[in-house]
């Protein structure tokens, strides 16, 4: 390559020339790019060996633009001043030959050479493979910018504006000119009658100048069938596509290039496992090749942007859940109000025209000489009175289930409580031989806080099954009292017997409602009912009850409550009510009768007599409630305040559990008889008022 110089000088002296001829041999053992160029006309006038073997030995002679990048005037590099003005300094830039796909560092200096004033000696390093591993750190650190980006997006809550900015941050990302995602959607056909699966152009972001194709009408509504069938296949597969338009099938190609798309790549989208659209990356102004790195990263942000659609999905069916089952508790709630009404009602509709049987039964009993005829009256009575019973166990579960039953919580004497329970159930228990015990532990306070109408229903029926089921023994009621605070303690109620106890499988059944677990061959009636209305009133004052038996020794109930609120020091106890007096106006006209008055009398003296009889005896509280509510019409019927009042009074005792409020009304009843009579039949006191 030494050979070919211009204007090498003809004479030249022998050592020199040595020298000369030494460094250019040693250029051409040099594996950089080293060649010199005259700066008056820019034509190269010397070439290494590596120059000769990459452009050809003929570039010598030629201008370096045109030799090297087959320009047709000289580049800004040969014109630039610092070449020549900055003589004695080296002077570096970078230059990328297309045709070779090779970026070269130069380093360009003004030096004196053989037959020149002064020419441009340039050395030239390949610095391709720098260049490509720079290209893809700074790809890879961008991807996993933009990412970051999209995954910070991921976090809104709006589905929109979530989605938009993901698209933006993978434009941003990926470089190209557009990124999209279409969304799957199905069809019924009915010329095919199956369903059909269509896609829809739903998200874009665009880059700069790019023209937008979100509002194309084509992509609205686009079928698979039958130009992109192989789509459809390969993308349902979880398998991308990529690569030059041209290079597509005929029918592909039309749809794509009038989208201005010159090469793509398209990755499937998948939402619990289905496949629910595709993420799109279009080229519109260059070709390009997508490498194996921008598709698995890429394949990455399709992942999250399934994951983040399958999770908005997952919230959205949990709303529409959760919508339903308000909606459903809603229409619970109100099929459960409605129930209770019916059964108020129905309750009310069959308890009267079964107290008439009663009462009639009653009647028919007592005046009945035949033996087997008072047997058959007998046991019309009894069925009767089981079924008012079964009524109103219906009617006090409806409420609880309703969710009616309000807790009021009073200052009481639990010593009182337990006290009036005994004496209720105290007859009874001595008809059956039964010692009936009451244990209140010496340091339980003399008033707590608690619900005394729902402790009293909860005792009744703990009590009354203990006595009803034990034939021998006794049966005790035990209370303990643990202080916690100055202020709260826990309460314990025990109802202990010595009956026939209940097996364990019993135990495991009989809170249930309508169950009734007795022994072999006991004919006792209950409604099964009870101990589930019991268990529901416990958790209703969050208390906790619990049973232990033993078949044939006994068993025991045990109640507990947490926290209890301790009362004052003082206790309130009720007033004593002077038999005769009947609290509310007593003005004579109260007990005047305003409408028949032969009927209101007739009652009195007839079915009236042998109702309140029956009451006075049994202490039943469904049997004295039923009595309140027949004085009760029939003094609205026939218009007679004082009884309206009395009647209204004895039900709301019997609705509380008033036991004290009861026995005064019931001690009073034959003195609102004999005013009446009185007030409506002057100048006869003194008749007669036996009830």
């Amino acid at each position: 390559m030494g050979q070919k110089t211009e204007g090498f000088p003809k004479k030249e002296r022998r050592r020199g020339y040595k020298e000369y001829q030494r460094i250019l041999s040693l250029f051409d053992n040099i594996s950089e790019l080293i060649y010199v160029i005259d700066p008056k006309n820019y034509r190269i006038i010397y070439a290494n060996k590596t120059v000769a073997d990459l452009w050809g030995e003929e570039m010598v002679g030629k201008t370096c633009y045109e030799a090297m990048q087959n320009l047709k005037a000289p580049c800004a590099v040969c014109e630039n001043p610092s070449l020549l003005l900055n003589e004695g300094e080296v002077y570096r830039f970078e230059t990328y030959y297309e045709q070779w796909d090779k970026y070269y560092l130069k380093e360009a200096k003004m030096i004196d050479w053989p037959g020149y004033d002064k020419v441009r000696l340039e050395v030239a390093i390949d610095i391709t493979e720098v260049k490509i591993s720079q290209r893809i750190l700074e790809e890879r650190i961008r991807y996993e910018t933009e990412l970051s980006n999209v995954s910070q997006q991921l976090l809104k809550e709006n589905h929109q504006e979530a989605i938009q900015g993901a698209l933006i941050h993978l434009q941003k990302a990926s470089g190209a000119s557009r990124v999209y995602i279409f969304e799957n959607f199905e069809e019924y056909d009915y010329n095919t009658k199956a369903r059909k699966y269509y896609t829809k152009y739903a998200y874009e972001a665009c880059g700069e100048g790019i023209e937008p194709q979100i509002h194309n009408p084509v992509l609205k509504r686009f079928d698979y069938e039958p130009d992109f069938h192989r789509w459809k296949k390969q993308l349902s597969q979880g398998l991308y596509i990529a690569g030059d338009v041209e290079k597509f099938p005929e029918s592909e190609i039309a749809v794509l290039k009038n989208q201005g798309i010159e090469s793509l790549l398209v990755i499937p989208i998948f939402v619990e496992k289905q496949w629910y659209g595709f993420l799109g990356f279009d080229e519109v102004e260059n070709k390009r090749t997508w490498n194996e790195q921008d598709i698995r990263i890429l394949n990455t942000a399709s992942d999250m942007i399934g994951s983040y659609i399958e999770k908005k999905k997952r919230e959205s069916d949990m709303k529409n859940s959760q919508k339903k089952l308000r909606v459903a508790m809603k229409n619970s709630q109100e099929a459960n109000r409605q129930k209770s009404a019916f059964i108020a009602n129905m309750s009310h509709e069959i308890r009267t025209p079964m107290n008439s049987i009663i009462g009639f039964a009653e009647i028919l009993e007592k005046e009945t000489r035949n033996p087997k005829h008072r047997e058959y009256i007998h046991s019309i009575k009894q069925g009767g009175e089981n079924l008012l019973t079964l009524m109103n166990d219906i009617l006090d579960l409806s409420k609880i289930e309703a969710g009616v039953v309000k807790i009021e919580r009073k200052e009481i004497s639990l010593r009182n409580l337990v006290a009036e329970i005994r004496d209720i159930f105290e007859l009874r228990a001595k008809e059956k031989n039964l010692n009936l015990q009451i244990e209140v532990e010496e340091k339980t306070p003399d008033l707590l806080w608690i619900d005394e109408t729902r402790v009293r229903q909860i005792l009744l029926n703990l009590v009354g099954n203990a006595v009803k089921f034990t034939d021998k023994g006794f049966v005790k009621i035990r209370t303990t009292f643990e202080k916690k605070d100055q202020r709260h303690g826990t309460l314990k109620i025990e109802v202990v017997d010595t009956g026939k106890g209940i097996s364990k499988r019993g135990q495991n059944e009989i809170f249930k409602p309508f169950v009734q677990w007795n022994p072999k061959g006991d004919t006792s009636q209950g409604t099964g009912l009870g101990l589930s209305i019991t268990k529901n009133l416990v958790e209703i004052l969050e208390g906790e009850i619990h049973l232990f038996s033993v078949p044939k020794r006994g068993t025991r109930f045990e109640l507990i409550f947490y926290p209890v609120k301790i009362g004052g020091k003082n206790l309130s106890i009720k007033s004593a009510k002077n038999e005769g007096d009947l609290p509310g106006n007593v003005e004579p006209n109260n007990y005047r009768i305003k409408g028949d008055r032969e009927a209101v009398l007739g009652f009195i003296e007839n079915r009236g007599k042998w109702d309140y009889r029956r009451v006075r005896n049994s202490a039943f509280f469904q049997d004295i409630q039923d009595f309140g509510k027949k004085l009760l019409d029939l003094g609205e019927e026939q218009q007679v305040p004082a009884l309206v009042e009395y009647a209204s009074k004895l039900i709301d005792s019997t609705e509380r559990f008033d036991i004290e409020g009861m026995k005064h009304l019931l001690v009073y009843y034959p003195n609102l008889i004999q005013r009446i009579k009185e007030i409506n039949y002057e100048g006869k006191k003194g008749e007669n008022t036996d009830c």
